[in-house]
């Protein structure tokens, strides 16, 4: 009996195994952790590169070479037109060279002489119109309407002047007359200021533009006067 109970006892001891205390389980060691996962790297899969079928390849590079032709042959369509509107040959984009000579500079127009306007200055001074005169003389001269025979008009506004007893601007007009070389009037408005400067008391100036009308080699009319006024002078010395 003593011994049944020992038995039992003995069993009893074997299969219970001693329980940890909560306090205990902090001592665990650190070896019976487990061990942390390790997150690999994930790296994208390259893909294959996708290839066309050949047959749709071909077709597209056939295209884009017709379409390279016909830009080229525009292009030279486009030179051609060029050519010929410039005048060269359809064959050649140069230009074909002039054989006719450059057109030369116009000459300039010289306007001649004006004799019917300068004579209704005339008429104006021979009806004792000396104003007048003088005003028509001037408008010509400003719209240059005389064409080469301003000597004239000036010898007309100088004598009318002379008439008016403007003796001072009688000479300016006159002197203009002699300024110009080639002028028929030189002699006639030499004569002309010889008698405004013996009006003026000038004798001597006077008798020095009677002897320039003298050498200007005047008509037989107007070399009696000349000589005529000379004479008077000297017998009023």
């Amino acid at each position: 009996m003593r011994a049944a109970v020992f038995l039992m006892l003995l069993a009893g001891c074997r299969t219970t195994r001693p329980t940890v205390p909560p306090e205990e389980t902090f001592f665990i060691p650190l070896a019976e952790l487990p061990k942390p996962a390790t997150i690999k790297p994930q790296t994208p899969a390259i893909s294959a590169p996708q290839t066309r079928p050949a047959g749709k390849a071909d077709s597209l590079l056939n295209s884009q070479r017709d379409q390279d032709r016909r830009i080229v042959a525009l292009a030279e369509q486009l030179e051609r037109l060029e050519a010929t509107r410039r005048g060269a040959r359809p064959d050649s984009t140069k230009p074909v060279p002039r054989t006719t000579q450059p057109l030369a500079a116009p000459k300039p127009v010289s306007t001649p002489p004006d004799d019917k306007a300068i004579g209704a200055a005339e008429r104006l001074y021979a009806s004792g119109e000396y104003r007048k005169t003088i005003q028509w003389c001037q408008d010509a001269l400003e719209r240059g309407a005389l064409g080469g025979i301003e000597d004239q008009c000036y010898f007309l506004m100088g004598a009318s002047r002379y008439r008016l007893k403007q003796f001072d601007l009688a000479l300016v007009s006159l002197k203009k007359v002699l300024d110009v070389k080639a002028s028929s009037k030189r002699a006639d408005a030499s004569f002309l200021m010889g008698l405004t400067y013996r009006e003026l008391g000038m004798r001597e100036r006077s008798a020095t533009m009677f002897g320039a009308a003298l050498k200007e080699s005047p008509d037989e009319g107007l070399a009696r006067s000349i000589r005529r006024e000379l004479d008077r002078l000297a017998k009023n010395r």
